[in-house]
């Protein structure tokens, strides 16, 4: 039981049958005579997360040829699970600010009308990309 829930076999897993999924999702949308290449962001949603489950599995399998790379690999990943938590409290943070910025900082124009306003200044992802930005050192105009 140990065995199906460790982190490598699920990984395993999930790549084997995201890899099929998404061989079977290319033949059916392909098949197609007319491809609509906006229609396909779904797809390339699975092909990229099965493409990362790919390269976790190339990971593995030279994890188990060298030693000394499967001592490196396993390090880097306990660093992530122990840095976890830090990035859920940074992202909680990120957020307050960004509604704080947003409630001090909206113009007073975007709760009537917005005329003559530009959109991403009424937008609240603006301001979350801004506390982003200087979260990442940028405090300029």
């Amino acid at each position: 039981r140990t065995y199906f829930l460790s982190f490598w076999t699920i990984a395993d897993i999930l790549s084997i049958c995201l890899a099929l999924s998404s061989t079977v999702a290319m033949r059916v949308q392909f098949k197609q005579e007319t491809i609509n290449y906006d229609d396909i962001t779904a797809l390339r949603g699975l092909l990229a997360t099965s493409t990362g489950l790919l390269w976790l599995r190339v990971l593995s399998l030279l994890k188990s040829i060298n030693s000394q790379l499967a001592t490196f690999v396993l390090a880097i990943f306990q660093i992530s699970r122990d840095i976890l938590w830090f990035l859920v409290i940074l992202s909680v943070l990120v957020v307050a600010f960004a509604q704080m910025f947003y409630t001090i900082l909206i113009p007073s124009q975007c709760a009537s009308n917005g005329s003559g306003l530009d959109e991403s200044v009424c937008s609240s992802a603006e301001y979350y990309l801004k506390t982003y930005t200087i979260l990442l050192g940028d405090f300029g105009g």
